[in-house]
């Protein structure tokens, strides 16, 4: 009876030094750790319960997360966002470390299969990451366009503060990870022998959110030249009320959308002339709005 026992005890738990394999989604979680939190106990999970399916690149972990150097020097602007006050460099990694340490990515799912070439079964995991919300910030962003030199250091130095303590939003995206044929270990494969593939299928869902400025320039320089008339004395007007909205409201770039949508019109069929008097007409009524110049 009592070996009984024994056999069932040691079955029922598994040797200290041999813990039961990670499933594919709390291998994942691991994998997410190491790359945003980066920190030594992660680090330590990570090679004692994955690291022995990595060869030689076990106990490989970067000083600075690849996220962290990729999030730091994404943008020149944002580059001498992070220049002292005195002109001299400073790095903007530990402003991206602390983004990422706030960054939660966690497994929801997966589906496992196994891949014919090799043998190998192949887990893709559905995940989704609380990553700072920067979509408030779109009109300031919009507002650079037409004020280059107050409105580039207003948004960085807004978007710098905002992924490091603003609110957070819920993104979602795919990864895969593989396990060997005969091995329970769930791991990422490298892309050429570099870097894992994990890093740039979560970084590409963090880029997504982080930095969406590309996609809100193209719409908006879209939406300007679908509002715009061929009118010069009309164009140079919205671009007047854009502009000043940018340096003065960059919250509130409505009322230039509505003259620009007003003066476009198409069923407006009005001859050029008189479509130029009314823009000069307007030009001391939209100057007024404000109180102070916005050269």
């Amino acid at each position: 009876m009592r070996v009984l026992f024994c056999s069932l005890v040691l079955a029922a738990f598994p040797a200290a030094g041999n813990p039961a394999p990670l499933s594919p989604e709390a291998a994942f979680d691991l994998h997410a750790r190491v790359m945003l939190q980066n920190d030594a106990e992660a680090r330590r999970a990570f090679d004692a319960r994955i690291g022995p399916a990595l060869g030689e690149y076990r106990g490989m972990h970067r000083e600075v997360p690849r996220l962290a150097e990729g999030l730091s020097m994404s943008s020149m602007d944002l580059m001498l966002q992070s220049a002292a006050a005195d002109g001299s460099e400073r790095s903007a990694f530990p402003w991206a470390t602390a983004v990422l340490r706030r960054t939660q990515c966690h497994a929801t799912g997966s589906s496992v299969g196994q891949r014919s070439s090799d043998g190998y079964r192949v887990a893709d995991i559905h995940f989704t990451c609380q990553a700072a919300d920067v979509q408030g910030l779109r009109a300031w962003y919009i507002a650079t366009l037409f004020d280059q030199r107050h409105g580039k250091d207003r948004f960085w130095s807004a978007y710098m503060k905002q992924l490091l303590e603003g609110p957070l939003r819920a993104t979602e995206g795919t990864a895969q990870l593989v396990a060997a044929p005969g091995d329970g270990i769930w791991h990422s494969e490298r892309l050429a022998g570099t870097f894992p593939a994990i890093e740039q299928e979560v970084g590409k869902v963090l880029w997504a959110a982080w930095l969406p400025m590309k996609q809100w320039r193209t719409e908006a320089e879209e939406r300007l030249a679908q509002r715009l008339t061929g009118n010069a004395e009309c164009v140079s007007l919205v671009r007047r009320y854009w502009k000043c909205s940018a340096r003065l409201g960059p919250q509130d770039l409505s009322g230039a959308d509505a003259l620009a949508t007003m003066l476009g019109d198409p069923q407006q069929d009005i001859p050029q002339a008189e479509r130029a008097q009314q823009c000069t007409a307007l030009r001391p009524k939209i100057e007024a709005l404000w109180p102070e110049p916005c050269e």
